[in-house]
């Protein structure tokens, strides 16, 4: 027996909640890893090595990536955003909505910190040892999201809103099977959708809308020298990415759900044979694929 068959053997996990759980937290590393990376980039190049454009794209790729990774086990959600617009359609209980974001956030610090031992030294040459989140040398944005000097909590918290309601929206179209979304698609198409907020909603504060990236980071960041002030600064600031992003995702599926979902038409019942026995117009196995967001 090959060495990976045994390991898989004795390594398999059967219960399905751990499985979806394991699978959250490397989903969500992987995508605090790249992110991370494609900021570290930018803000210790100064800009030249790459571009806000280029930071946009990363970060959909990344998304859309570590949705592949882990599409076939949790779904891929990576983010507590999806997973509770996915409560509220009823495809995952409250209790393991919890269960997820826990997993979620552990796998962002994790992430966020793997990527920090390829920049460390890049860090340091930047910014001298002095960790700040304000200045010229500042390299706090690398980990977290900060709000610009003309922002109020208020307006960052109506900015995560809108920008997540785009989120809440297209979970609830991927979950209407009626829809008829090619499965392997999906994780693509999140990607792109990350894309589209970043590129509309990014200016004000960078466009987190993801509560476990940006909240798990940033408890990496206070352990490496940042402190505390990755929470307490512009009045608590951290509180805005965290939360809002839950309420905008919890909207978006509502507004879809009444201005679109609850109005799409059946579908049609065509005749299959002889004896007039009906089946519905539409692929085999639709719903299962739809429900794999899951």
């Amino acid at each position: 027996m090959h060495h990976m068959e045994r390991l898989k053997k004795y390594g398999r996990i059967e219960k399905e909640l751990a499985r979806n759980l394991l699978a959250e937290f490397y989903g969500t590393a992987l995508l605090r890893f790249i992110g991370t990376g494609v900021m570290a980039q930018f803000v210790l190049s100064s800009g030249t090595a790459s571009s806000p454009i280029q930071i946009n794209l990363g970060w959909g790729l990344a998304i859309a990536l570590s949705v592949y990774v882990a599409w076939e086990t949790s779904g891929g959600h990576v983010n507590p955003a999806v997973t509770a617009a996915l409560c509220i359609l009823g495809k995952i209980s409250f209790t393991h909505s919890l269960l997820y974001f826990i997993a979620q956030t552990l796998g962002a610090a994790f992430g966020a910190g793997i990527m920090y031992l390829v920049y460390s030294e890049a860090i340091n040459a930047f910014d001298g040892g002095v960790r700040a989140i304000s200045g010229p040398n500042a390299t706090g944005i690398i980990f977290a999201s900060f709000p610009r000097a003309y922002l109020s909590n208020t307006g960052a918290f109506i900015d995560q809103m809108a920008g997540t309601s785009l989120i809440g929206l297209f979970v609830a179209f991927c979950c209407e099977p009626k829809n008829q979304i090619p499965r392997n698609l999906m994780p693509a198409l999140f990607g792109t959708i990350a894309t589209t907020i970043s590129m509309c909603c990014g200016l004000n504060m960078g466009s987190p809308v993801n509560p476990a990236s940006d909240f798990g980071a940033r408890i990496f960041a206070s352990l490496i020298g940042y402190g505390t002030q990755l929470f307490t600064f512009h009045h608590y600031f951290f509180l805005v990415p965290l939360l809002a992003p839950i309420v905008g995702a919890v909207i978006g599926v509502y507004l879809y759900q009444f201005f679109i979902g609850f109005h799409i038409p059946k579908p049609v019942v065509t005749a299959v044979n002889v004896n007039d026995k009906c089946e519905i117009g539409q692929k085999n196995g639709l719903r299962q694929d739809s429900e794999r967001l899951l």
